[in-house]
């Protein structure tokens, strides 16, 4: 089990040096909301990342939603694959649905929805897994159960020893008034119970493996070429030079 913490730009500025010291053994960082709208990518996300990598601190991401429909949730899949493009995290990509005319919608629809963005996500190789409260998890879980099933989950229950959920989860958000050394205010807390670096390197998922761009080769000139340009250089220096003495020369007259 690790402890771990989720954040946005609300909690401001962290310094992940201090919350690593204090056992903060992974994050989960606000990447954007909606569509289509770079205003909605979190205006902390590239600090975050950076703060996280400096320090040691195994990363994930995750998206906040509005779709109302499978279109928008690929809209919304889109968008963050664009805001996120070139990050490797090795926790999981959430997809967070909570809203509550989101939970109003028919069971179906709802799983319709998380479908298309995780189903996106994962067509783009990224670990997905499913973030939602406990009980409306469990109303989609008893609804449809393989389907729910065969998504990973990330579980929010808080003042409770367990989630009311009875399917496999690998995350627990417990707590959303945690108190993080680095962290001003109230942060939310979490518990992995999976060895998410791990299974996402080994499967060569969310970037890992990749190998790195090689660069172009540099362009080289022979050495004999190189001499024959200096001294045509040279040359064309020193007609500059006769040129600009004639030129000063009929000024003078």
């Amino acid at each position: 089990m690790r402890k771990g913490v989720d954040v946005s730009h609300h909690n401001g500025g962290i310094d992940w040096q201090k919350a690593k010291a204090a056992g903060i053994d992974f994050a989960m960082l606000r990447a954007c909301y909606g569509w289509d709208n770079d205003k909605q990518i979190d205006r902390q996300l590239h600090n975050n990342v950076r703060g996280c990598e400096a320090a040691g601190v195994p990363y994930g991401l995750y998206h906040y939603s509005y779709a109302m429909n499978p279109e928008q949730a690929e809209r919304e899949a889109a968008f963050f694959l664009r805001a996120c493009a070139g990050m490797q995290p090795r926790y999981p990509v959430a997809f967070d649905f909570e809203e509550g005319e989101q939970l109003k919608l028919p069971l179906d629809e709802q799983l319709a929805i998380a479908e298309a963005f995780l189903g996106k996500i994962e067509a783009a190789g990224y670990y997905g897994v499913l973030y939602m409260s406990a009980s409306p998890l469990e109303r989609l879980r008893r609804y449809a159960p393989e389907r729910v099933g065969r998504f990973d989950c990330w579980v929010a229950h808080v003042n409770t020893n367990k989630p009311a959920f009875a399917g496999d989860y690998g995350i627990w958000q417990y707590s959303w008034k945690g108190r993080v050394d680095g962290i001003s205010g109230d942060v939310d807390m979490d518990y992995a119970y999976k060895d998410y670096p791990a299974i996402i390197e080994a499967a060569g998922l969310n970037g890992c493996g990749q190998a790195p761009e090689t660069p172009p080769a540099a362009e080289t000139v022979p050495k004999a070429k190189y001499d024959a340009l200096l001294a045509k250089v040279a040359e064309l220096a020193g007609e500059l030079d006769v040129l600009a003495g004639r030129l000063r020369t009929l000024a003078a007259k």
